[in-house]
């Protein structure tokens, strides 16, 4: 029993250096904070200047203070999309020949 044991054993100990290892690469680049307008409530914010493409804008974040400007981030603005009136042409009709006019 001591021979099976040894493999179970190798293999969770391999797990675990992997995990350690991925959560000491996630925590050494880390994580991207996505920049807020405004300050929230509660203390622990703070803003950075000069984040692109907002540059002139202060960058407000929950963190810690002096955050490397690489990690903070601007949420894209959705694009409006054009509105064109519609075409006579595409226009539902009536078939029976109803309008509003009646």
């Amino acid at each position: 029993m001591v021979s099976k044991a040894v493999p179970t054993v190798m293999l969770a100990l391999l797990a675990a250096i992997i995990c350690a290892m991925l959560a000491l690469v996630r925590h050494a680049r880390g994580e991207q904070i996505l920049c807020q307008l405004e300050r929230g409530e509660g203390d622990g914010w703070h803003y950075r200047t000069k984040i692109a493409p907002k540059a002139q804008a202060r960058c407000w974040y929950l963190g810690e203070r002096m955050m490397p400007r690489e990690r903070l981030y601007w949420a894209e603005t959705p694009q409006t999309p054009t509105m064109h009136p519609w075409a006579e042409e595409y226009r539902w009709t009536d078939p029976t020949g109803w309008t509003h006019g009646e």
